[in-house]
């Protein structure tokens, strides 16, 4: 074998050892700062780098300038609902800071704007005509959506000034109904989390309940005349 392994003996002894750079011979010092340097920037690549990929995923996030214009090219019913969404999602954000900023203006128009978007993204999910039972597609980003924003509108109605609590629950009460008919679409044998919310009344019995047996006591006169 000593044939093959020559050559690679002759490069070792051709080829110099590595000495230490000009940096690292001036001190220590000098050497760490030029090693933690370059690690930054290596670093700040691998960032920019992950930046570009996690954009590139789709999880970049929309301007509403950007959503507007997908959803004025968008002609699946489906994936413009799901658009809106997103959207009015903006829209309600900004509602609510101008809402607790007193700007009274801004924030009824935000408000608006995003009842309006909501309204009519299930107008697309029923113009769809898919079943939502069956698929759920829009109809289940719709009912999340609503179900949180509903929880951020209540909230926001404790930090808004006093005299514009009433609108805010005027925008609740209307989330809230759209969300029961997305609910009822969902579940159109019933929602199975109303019924653990809705007990039935203190004098109905529960139907699952079983009739207790008859706790009458017998009198000395029924046991004598059972005796006969």
């Amino acid at each position: 074998m000593h044939y093959l392994t020559w050559p690679l003996m002759f490069i070792r002894k051709r080829v110099p050892a590595r000495r230490p750079t000009l940096a690292c011979r001036s001190g220590r010092n000098a050497c760490f700062i030029g090693q933690v340097g370059l690690l930054a920037f290596a670093a700040a690549i691998l960032m920019l780098c992950a930046s570009e990929s996690f954009h590139g995923a789709g999880f970049r996030v929309d301007t509403e300038d950007e959503l507007q214009g997908k959803i004025g090219r968008e002609n699946d019913p489906v994936k413009k609902a799901k658009l809106k969404v997103r959207l009015a999602r903006l829209k309600l954000i900004r509602g609510e800071d101008a809402c607790e900023k007193d700007n009274d203006d801004l924030c009824h128009q935000m408000m608006n704007s995003y009842l309006e978007l909501v309204r009519d993204s299930w107008k697309d999910l029923e113009a769809s005509g898919h079943r939502a039972s069956r698929q759920p597609s829009g109809f289940k980003e719709l009912d999340i959506a609503l179900r949180e924003e509903a929880r951020d509108m209540e909230d926001a109605e404790h930090k808004v000034p006093f005299e514009d609590r009433d609108f805010i629950e005027s925008v609740i009460k209307e989330i809230n109904l759209l969300h029961e008919k997305v609910i009822t679409a969902l579940f159109p044998s019933g929602n199975p989390r109303s019924k653990e919310k809705n007990p039935p009344p203190a004098g109905k019995p529960s139907p699952e309940a079983k009739p207790a047996p008859d706790s009458k006591m017998a009198g000395p006169g029924d046991s004598s005349a059972a005796k006969r």
